[in-house]
């Protein structure tokens, strides 16, 4: 995962995680992906955030039909 051509680290996705506080004390959150690896690094990253903060995470699996 980028931004702005750059890779994104845990520390990286908690600042962009940050303007959608507040959560709560053990947030549980869902992400979609569709296997590729943008959407792979996207949940592992999201997995990692959620953990860290006692949450649990509920991954989605979506068939975009692009393959």
């Amino acid at each position: 995962m980028n931004v702005a051509g750059r890779p994104v680290d845990g520390v990286t996705f908690a600042r962009l995680m940050a303007p959608f506080e507040p959560f709560e004390t053990c947030p549980e959150i869902a992400v979609a992906v569709s296997g590729g690896r943008d959407s792979l690094c996207m949940a592992l990253l999201a997995d990692g955030w959620v953990r860290s903060r006692n949450g649990k995470l509920l991954a989605l699996i979506v068939d975009h039909g692009l393959r």
